[in-house]
C-alpha cells in the first residue's frame, strides 16, 4: 500500500477525531438519561403518594393538584440543574481533548509535533459556557427543557384529573398519570420525549463546542494555514454538489482558491421536516418522523432496510426556508436544502423544477420494493414566520430514507485545514522558528515536505474514484446517459453542474459537449 500524503493523513486524523467525539457524546447521553429515569421515579412516587383525583370535592382535588405541581417542579428543576452541571463538566473535559486534538491535526499536516496548545482552564470554560446553539447557550437550552417538561406535566395533571372527575376516563388517576409520564410500548411518555430532546441537545452541544474550539485553534495558528479543502464521501450516495465540490480549496475566509466553484460549508444539505407527522417507511409500515427511534429499521434508496443510528431533531430552528412539492395527487413539505432523488441524481429541494421526475416508492412485494418516477406538477417556496422544530435522523450505511413515499438523503462531507507549503514555511518570511524548521526537516521525508499544504492525492478525488468503479456503480451515480457523456467527453464532476451547484440536464450537457454517437 502506498504511503499516505500529509493531507491524506490529516483527513484520516479528522475522521478518527469525529468518531471519538461521537463516542464521548454517547457516554454523556447515557448519564443524562439516567438522571431523567431517576426523575421519572420520583415524580411517579409523588403521584402515587398525593393522587390528585382521589378527593370527591373539587376544592380538595385542586389543593392536591397544586401540591403535586409544587413537588414535581422542585424535582424537575433539581434534575435539570444536575443535568446542566453534568453536561457542562463533560463538555469541559472534552474541550481539553479537542484543543489538543486540533493541534494534533495541524502537527499531522506539518508531519511532526512542533505545535502545542496553551489554553487555560478559564479559556476553555469560557468557550463551553458561551457556545451558542441557534442563539442560546447550552445552559439556557437546559432551562428551556426544564420549563417545557414542567408545563407539559402540569397540563397532563389537570387534563387527567378533570377527565376522571367527570367520568370521561375510567380507572384511577395514579395509573393514568403514571402511564402518560412513563409511556407505554406504544406511546411515548413525557419522560421519553424529554430523553429524545436531551440526547439531541447533548450531541449538538458536543459538535458546537468542538467546532468553536477548532476554529479558535485554527485562528491562533492561522500564520501556518492557507485554507481548507472540501472532502466528500466516496460512494454512490454522494450528491451532485458534493461530488463537484470534492477536492476544491478555499482560503481562510472561505473564498475559492484557483477556481470559482461556490462553497456551501458542510453539511451542505441538512435534511429536515417541520411536520412531526411526516410518514417514514419502516419495516413495520409507515411511522411519523416525530416518533422514529434509534434502532428502527427504515427503507433506503437501495430498497433495503437499515437501522436508524441517531435522531437529529433541532428544537427551534430560526424561520427555515421551505419548499412544497406537488406530484400526482400528493405533496411534500421540506426545508429547501433537503436532497431528493430526481432524474437519477440527488438534488436539493430548492433547485427542483416543474417537470422533474422524483423517485417515489410504488409498492413492496415479496420483501422487494419497486420505485417509480413521478413528475413534479407544482412547486411553492416560502419562509416560515416563526422558529420551527426540524426533524431528521441518520441511517447506517445508506444515509437515506423514504419520507411520504419520496426518496431523501443526508450529507456526509467535511472540510480539513491545509498548511502553507514547505517553501512558505521554511523561507525567509517563515512564521516558524529556526528550531521548528529544523525539526520538520529532520522528521519528515522529502515526499512529505513536497506534499505539505497540497491537495489530497488524485486517488481520493471523487472523479478519479468514480473512474475506478465498475460500470454499474458509475451508472448508479450519474445515470446511464450522463455516464456515457461523462466517459466519452472525459468530463469531471464540476463539468456536470452549473455555477450554483445545480446538476446540468442531459439536454444541456449534449448542447455543450455534443450528443452521444452523434444521436
Amino acid at each position: 500500500m502506498a504511503e499516505l500524503t500529509l493531507p491524506e493523513q490529516t483527513l484520516n486524523h479528522t475522521i478518527k477525531s469525529q468518531i471519538d467525539l461521537m463516542r464521548l457524546s454517547v457516554n454523556t447521553q447515557k448519564e443524562v438519561v439516567k438522571l431523567l429515569d431517576e426523575m421519572n421515579k420520583e415524580i411517579v412516587g409523588e403521584i402515587a403518594k398525593i393522587d390528585p383525583a382521589k378527593p370527591k370535592l373539587s376544592k380538595w382535588r385542586k389543593n392536591r393538584l397544586l401540591k403535586l405541581q409544587k413537588q414535581s417542579k422542585e424535582i424537575i428543576g433539581s434534575t435539570y440543574k444536575e443535568i446542566d452541571n453534568t453536561v457542562n463538566k463533560d463538555l469541559f473535559d472534552m474541550s481539553g481533548y479537542i484543543a489538543n486534538d486540533s493541534v494534533g491535526v495541524l502537527n499531522t499536516a506539518i508531519g511532526t509535533d512542533i505545535f502545542d496548545v496553551t489554553y487555560t482552564s478559564n479559556q476553555l470554560h469560557t468557550i463551553v459556557n458561551n457556545s451558542l446553539i441557534d442563539g442560546e447557550t447550552i445552559g439556557d437550552w437546559w432551562k428551556d427543557q426544564s420549563l417545557t417538561f414542567q408545563k407539559n406535566l402540569n397540563r397532563t395533571m389537570v387534563d387527567v384529573t378533570n377527565q376522571i372527575a367527570i367520568g370521561v376516563l375510567k380507572g384511577d388517576s395514579i395509573g393514568e398519570l403514571t402511564k402518560r409520564v412513563k409511556g407505554t410500548p406504544n406511546i411515548t411518555g413525557l419522560v421519553g420525549k424529554s430523553k429524545n430532546a436531551a440526547k439531541t441537545l447533548v450531541r449538538t452541544g458536543y459538535m458546537q463546542v468542538a467546532s468553536d474550539i477548532r476554529m479558535k485553534t485554527y485562528e491562533d495558528f492561522s500564520d501556518v494555514l492557507r485554507g481548507y479543502q472540501y472532502v466528500a464521501t466516496l460512494d454512490n450516495r454522494t450528491t451532485a454538489y458534493c461530488r463537484a465540490a470534492d477536492g476544491h480549496i478555499y482560503d481562510m475566509n472561505f473564498k475559492p482558491v484557483g477556481h470559482s466553484f461556490p462553497l456551501i460549508i458542510p453539511p451542505a444539505h441538512f435534511n429536515c421536516f417541520i411536520d412531526p407527522q411526516v410518514p417514514i417507511y419502516t419495516s413495520k409500515g409507515n411511522k411519523p418522523i416525530g416518533k422514529i427511534k434509534v434502532g428502527d429499521l427504515v427503507l433506503t434508496h437501495k430498497g433495503r432496510f437499515r437501522k436508524v443510528t441517531e435522531l437529529l431533531f433541532n428544537k427551534s430552528y430560526e424561520k427555515p426556508n421551505m419548499v412544497k412539492i406537488w406530484f400526482e395527487d400528493n405533496f411534500l413539505d421540506l426545508t429547501d436544502n433537503h436532497p431528493i432523488l430526481i432524474n437519477e441524481y440527488w438534488e436539493n429541494a430548492k433547485n427542483i423544477k416543474v417537470g422533474d421526475k422524483i423517485s417515489i416508492i410504488e409498492n413492496m412485494k415479496g420483501g422487494k420494493c419497486n420505485f417509480i418516477e413521478s413528475e413534479v406538477i407544482k412547486i411553492n417556496h416560502w419562509t416560515e414566520t416563526v422558529n420551527r422544530t426540524l426533524y431528521n435522523f441518520s441511517v447506517e450505511e445508506d444515509e437515506s430514507y423514504i419520507a411520504k413515499g419520496v426518496v431523501v438523503h443526508n450529507c456526509r462531507s467535511t472540510m480539513i485545514p491545509l498548511t502553507k507549503t514547505w517553501s512558505e514555511l521554511s523561507g525567509p518570511n517563515s512564521p516558524l522558528t529556526k528550531k521548528q524548521i529544523k525539526q520538520i526537516d529532520e522528521d519528515t521525508t522529502t515526499g512529505e515536505r513536497m506534499s505539505m499544504g497540497g491537495r489530497l492525492s488524485k486517488t481520493v478525488n471523487y472523479n478519479q474514484w468514480l473512474k475506478d468503479q465498475p460500470l454499474s456503480v458509475q451508472q448508479d451515480v450519474l445515470g446511464i446517459k450522463k455516464q456515457e457523456l461523462w466517459k466519452k467527453n472525459k468530463l469531471t464532476m464540476p463539468d456536470l453542474v452549473n455555477q450554483d451547484g445545480r446538476p446540468l440536464t442531459i439536454k444541456q450537457l449534449e448542447t455543450k459537449y455534443g450528443k452521444i454517437n452523434g444521436k
